[in-house]
């Protein structure tokens, strides 16, 4: 089975994004003798960085819209079938086509009306073109739904391919939970802003001295959206060599986010058992399930900080919270149930 890759592989600044398949679907390739043809033409790459940059500097591009709508997949290549992974091709093709994208809304807001039309009038061509969809956000396959219900027997739920996670058994959610000391809390994100570092370090910081002297609290951001002062309270790192490690030792995840389009990262601490504190948004949601997180508006401060009054009140909540996420992983994200689920698609499109 060949299959070419309609991405970009090296756009700058979108690592989490172009880099994911070239680097973790190799494992898949291996596991179902699946040969992956990934994009390295020079030239779309070099268009889409350029665009990429011209639009973070001077706000004069949709770039999601370019992303979709500038990709051209070249017709001579030997492949059986086409996976766009966000960029959609703008040629026709003879090849079949499964489109990955989300159709959830990445911010945290009130009303959706004017978002939701947006995405029918500048998705509905790719949509119509696909011969399957797939998403990762559970609650995206709702609003796809809702949005297109002409397209309703092509999407497909499936979550990222994650092969290097390992989950944590039982033993070990026992042994970090029973008998807390200091509760452990973690933030990973590049983007400290958008991802609500701030939100985190003023809820903090309206705790008292000796409620502050409960927690252990690390980041580990580069802080590419602007520089934030850290409590000296907190352990610090613009870099982590293993990330996962660190996520591992902590009670808490917490990613108060004000605009994500998934989570990876909370994907990895249900893996590890922990605790997850996150946006009351409909992909954060949906990603963890709820009975496994603590669901707070991420514009609300005072929200988060009654959050850590909570836990310190009852530490006994944590534990519950990172089984149901444990039993959630194995029961959905596990890199085997995953990969079974895109070799059936890819083995139902052709045949």
């Amino acid at each position: 089975m060949n299959i070419f890759i309609s991405t970009p592989t090296k756009m700058i600044f979108r690592s989490t994004d172009a880099m994911y398949l070239e680097k973790h679907f190799t494992q898949l390739s291996n596991d179902y003798k699946i040969n992956f043809i990934f994009n390295n033409s020079i030239y779309s790459i070099f268009k889409l960085n350029t665009k990429y940059i011209v639009s973070r500097l001077f706000g004069m591009f949709n770039l999601n819209r370019m992303m979709w709508d500038n990709m051209k997949v070249p017709c001579s290549i030997n492949a059986d079938l086409v996976f766009s992974y966000i960029a959609f091709p703008k040629n026709n093709l003879k090849f079949p086509i499964v489109w990955a994208d989300s159709f959830a809304p990445i911010e945290f807001k009130k009303d959706y009306r004017e978002w939701q039309g947006k995405m029918i009038k500048e998705r509905r061509h790719s949509v119509e073109r696909a011969s399957a969809i797939v998403t990762s956000p559970e609650i995206s396959v709702e609003y796809f739904c809702n949005m297109f219900p002409f397209a309703s027997s092509k999407v497909y739920n499936i979550p990222y391919f994650l092969p290097y996670l390992d989950p944590v058994g039982i033993e070990e959610i026992d042994s970090k939970f029973d008998n807390i000391g200091k509760i452990k809390m973690i933030f990973v994100g590049k983007g400290a802003k958008r991802k609500g570092l701030d939100t985190i370090i003023d809820a903090f910081n309206r705790l008292s001295f000796h409620e502050k002297s409960c927690f252990d609290i690390t980041v580990v951001s580069s802080m590419i959206d602007g520089k934030l002062n850290i409590p000296p309270e907190f352990k610090y790192y613009s870099f982590v060599d293993d990330v996962i490690s660190e996520i591992k030792k902590n009670h808490i995840l917490m990613l108060p986010t004000k605009s994500e389009s998934y989570g990876l990262v909370l994907q990895e601490a249900m893996a590890l058992g922990c605790a997850i504190i996150t946006t009351n948004a409909p992909i954060q949601k949906s990603l963890v399930g709820e009975s496994g997180g603590i669901f707070i508006n991420p514009f609300d401060h005072n929200g988060l900080n009654n959050s850590f009054k909570k836990i310190l009140k009852n530490k006994g909540i944590l534990k519950p919270l990172a089984i149901a996420n444990l039993h959630r992983f194995n029961r959905v994200y596990h890199p085997k149930v995953v990969g079974e689920k895109y070799y059936n698609l890819f083995m139902k499109i052709l045949k």
